[in-house]
């Protein structure tokens, strides 16, 4: 299915508004095109973070001061260069290859397998780290949200334009649903529909195991969308460039909406009967999710808060693009505590949030990437609200 085509002048129009505000949020600091992407995965049966940026992923300890995972081999022993150096789990791509990345991987078998920018996925053997084929396996477009797997289809948002699903095993394509621009965001799996949005303004249920339609008219957003709908009590929230946040029933309608101040570019989050949200202008919602009233509202930040909340306890944590982190008291929204990171990069990836271990003494954990190398990802303690270490690349 494909929905009637908008005029071409207002589609160029919202194609550059959106252009200039990918650029000016890659201005200053951005090393290349993307922004980092944080993953806790499992290696040799540790938990650690892969870091994926631009062409290369490493693999770091959160436990041990982030320092760099080495790479051993299915023995269990160092893996070695050729002159002798004990090497390091990461990946990098050969000068010139010009693969980018922007999201997490997925586990197939005892790989990791990595969408490109650059329409490919690239496979890397999950223990060792070694880069099983540098050609990889071809796709159709290039892919800046992360896939979702099941045992029989993989589901791959295209960013030009496009949802597929993949044969788990071949790779082959099973179905396409064509949409007008590129889906930016993860789509959401949920009892047999996908749902996801697109920069074409619009909300789609498809029949995930045929990708038929499910609603006979996708939700018109009035805004490009950028993130992936939160399915909580039988109802979809969702926001967009609109500035609005949705409510939304999974028959397809439209129950209620909150106007905020600018873009939404993050998917909320529900704790304790109250959603939390944030936007481009730097500003934190709370709302009532039954109807979208509004809690409180506060705008910490300068500047946009790109990524979702973390919800604790206590507090709505939450990164800005002015290179500071914040913790908002849950009841009123104001702000409690504020962490500068290091040389106050830009911070637009999302949160990793590494829960405490009392058996052996760990601290709770949030970590952060930013675009800077030198303060790549950092980890703040949140007992202390200190900077326990940051991973330097």
């Amino acid at each position: 299915m494909k929905r009637k085509s908008p005029t071409a002048r207002w589609q160029l129009i919202g194609l550059l508004v959106i252009l200039a505000v990918v650029i000016a949020g890659c201005a200053n600091v951005r090393q290349g095109v993307a922004w980092p992407d944080l993953e806790l995965v499992t290696i040799n049966d540790n938990e650690r973070v892969l870091v994926t940026f631009n062409d290369r992923i490493v693999a770091i300890d959160p436990y041990q001061g982030g320092q760099t995972v080495v790479a051993r081999d299915a023995d269990g022993e160092l893996i070695r260069s050729a002159n002798g150096d004990v090497q390091d789990w990461a990946v990098e791509l050969r000068e010139g290859n010009n693969q980018t990345f922007y999201v997490a991987p997925f586990r197939d078998d005892s790989n990791f397998v990595f969408p490109t920018y650059n329409s490919k996925f690239v496979e890397v053997d999950a223990q060792t780290g070694q880069l099983q084929d540098e050609l990889g396996i071809p796709l159709t477009d290039g892919v800046i949200a992360d896939v979702i797997v099941t045992d029989e289809l993989i589901y791959v948002p295209y960013r030009s334009g496009d949802v597929v699903a993949l044969n788990a095993e071949t790779y082959d394509e099973v179905w396409r649903f064509e949409t007008e621009e590129g889906v930016w965001a993860s789509p959401l799996l949920a009892d047999g529909i996908l749902y996801f949005g697109s920069i074409d303004h619009f909300l789609y249920a498809l029949d995930a195991q045929t990708g038929d339609v499910i609603w006979d008219n996708p939700v018109d957003l009035e805004g490009a969308i950028a993130s992936s709908p939160l399915l909580a009590d039988g109802f979809l929230y969702v926001g967009s460039y609109s500035h609005k946040l949705y409510k939304i029933s999974l028959a397809g309608e439209i129950v209620a909406e909150y106007e905020g101040s600018n873009w939404v570019w993050a998917t909320p989050v529900i704790a304790d009967g109250t959603l939390y949200y944030t936007d481009l202008n730097g500003y934190v919602y709370a709302l009532n999710p039954d109807n979208l009233t509004e809690v409180w509202s506060q705008r910490p930040a300068n500047r946009g808060i790109r990524p979702a909340p973390i919800v604790t306890d206590e507090f709505v944590i939450v990164a800005a693009r002015n290179g500071i982190v914040y913790w908002l008291d849950r009841e009123t929204g104001q702000t409690v505590q504020e962490v500068e990171v290091e040389r106050t990069p830009e911070l637009l990836s999302d949160i990793l949030y590494l829960p405490a271990d009392e058996e052996v003494g760990r601290p709770a954990l949030i970590l952060v990437a930013s675009t800077e190398n030198r303060s790549l990802v950092t980890a703040i303690n949140l007992e202390t609200f200190s900077q326990q270490w940051v991973y330097q690349q």
